[in-house]
């Protein structure tokens, strides 16, 4: 689908590309750029089979629009400090500075007519409901961390290659080569690729793939050069903190893990952002 084919893209953006030795993959980082990305998924998965990466995802079950003649609140999406709000329709029930939870009322949908607060408790006759609407602006945190080792696998090529030739009729394919792949580790590319005949009459087409031979090799980053790529890491997962929301603050540290192999880089981002939610008067 649309979410599926786009999450994809994005991936192949952040360089999870063919070619990639699978074991470097650093999973969780990929999947908490999805999440931090996509606010419509609720839970995303990855898994590597063979050459071929898998993803799952879950959306969450997002609230219907409501009509605008529909009664309703504007209620908090998530935890903040409020910093702005301009109801526009509506009456706020909170202020700038003060504390608020998910699912608190921000701007209420139900005005009365009459100014008394007394009255207001007492009586209903008194009591309109609307489509509430307004702009609340709030600081909200978010926490990132990344891993990296202060040894880092290298893959190289070592020079070495071997091509085949493919035939695929339908689904199947069929490799030609002359003895099997003589390497351990290696990286796959299709140079080229090409139907000889359509769908219609049979579907069978031709491939050419090398086989280029890789070799790990051990690159020792040590702590300054780990806390490098740390930062570096997190700074790049800025890009996916929406362009209308504004960073007020980011606090980054570095420290070594429990068995001193790596460091463990983490950042507190501050952000204000609109965490106005509608939720329909029942």
């Amino acid at each position: 689908d649309d979410l599926k084919t786009s999450v994809m893209n994005d991936l192949r953006e952040w360089g999870l590309k063919e070619g990639l030795f699978k074991y470097n993959i650093d999973k969780e980082y990929y999947l908490d750029r999805i999440l931090t990305k996509y606010k419509n998924v609720a839970w995303a998965e990855m898994e590597i089979k063979g050459a071929r990466l898998l993803v799952e995802l879950i959306e969450k079950q997002l609230p219907p629009e409501l009509e605008q003649n529909t009664p309703c609140d504007i209620i908090a999406s998530k935890d903040g400090i409020i910093e702005e709000i301009i109801p526009l329709r509506g009456e706020a029930v909170v202020k700038s500075g003060q504390t608020v939870s998910e699912g608190d009322v921000l701007i209420t949908g139900k005005i009365f007519s009459n100014s008394d607060q007394s009255e207001k408790m007492e009586s209903e006759e008194n009591l309109f409901l609307v489509h509430a609407q307004g702009i609340v602006k709030a600081r909200v945190w978010y926490q990132k961390a990344v891993k990296v080792p202060l040894v880092k696998k290298q893959k190289n090529p070592t020079g070495n290659s071997k091509k085949s030739f493919g035939f695929q009729i339908r689904n199947n394919i069929f490799n030609l080569q002359l003895g099997d792949i003589p390497y351990t580790l290696y990286e796959k590319k299709i140079l080229r690729e090409f139907r000889i005949l359509p769908k219609i009459l049979g579907e069978i087409g031709f491939s050419v793939t090398q086989y280029n031979e890789m070799e790990i090799k051990n690159e020792f980053l040590g702590i300054e050069g780990a806390s490098r790529e740390a930062e570096a890491q997190l700074l790049s997962q800025l890009a996916d903190i929406s362009k209308d929301d504004k960073i007020t603050q980011k606090k980054m540290e570095f420290m070594l893990d429990s068995d001193e192999k790596a460091v463990i880089g983490s950042m507190i981002i501050e952000v204000v952002e609109d965490i106005g939610q509608k939720r329909e008067i029942k």
